[in-house]
């Protein structure tokens, strides 16, 4: 049958200075506390306190304000002055505009005179200058070089070329 033992268990406690002066070695395991700045440490056997890094996260709050250094609140804007609009009356007044024109832009545009479209293509004009789909070149003009004669071409002058500088 399993005992139970009930245990209370006290940690070494110092201020930051104590510590900073003490030449005490925390045991593997051990914990230290500042009791002034509640930090801890955990000791590793053969380190000095002061050696050893702090647990958990330290976080620096120099710049930030403390609460002493708050002169008076009573100055604090607690409300929002009246020359301002609140989020709600301000969607009251703005109405985002949809894809369309208003009556107000549509004042401004000219109804009469006309439009010179002289320099346009039709539809039809370009339908008849321009090969319509499905209607594609199955001859290659013979202002046009194929592939193969490239190739003859290239190789005819490669075998000048070998020939004057005198490879071949």
């Amino acid at each position: 049958m399993a005992e139970t033992l009930y245990i209370r268990v006290k940690h070494k406690r110092m201020t930051a200075s104590q510590w900073a002066s003490s030449q005490d070695v925390l045991l593997a395991g051990e914990l230290g506390i500042e009791s002034d700045t509640g930090q801890a440490k955990v000791g590793n056997g053969s380190s000095l306190y002061k050696d050893l890094p702090y647990i958990g996260k330290t976080v620096d709050l120099s710049g930030y304000a403390k609460k002493s250094d708050i002169p008076d609140t009573s100055s604090f804007i607690t409300k929002i002055p009246a020359e301002y609009l609140t989020e709600d009356e301000a969607k009251n007044i703005y109405q985002p505009k949809g894809n369309y024109a208003t009556k107000e832009e549509l004042s401004d545009v000219s109804t009469g005179g006309s439009v010179d479209l002289s320099n346009y293509l039709t539809k039809n004009t370009a339908d008849s200058t321009y090969q319509p789909k499905g209607n594609y070149l199955t001859v290659i003009p013979s202002e046009y070089v194929t592939e193969a004669e490239l190739q003859q071409q290239l190789g005819d002058i490669n075998t000048i070329l070998a020939k004057v500088v005198g490879v071949v």
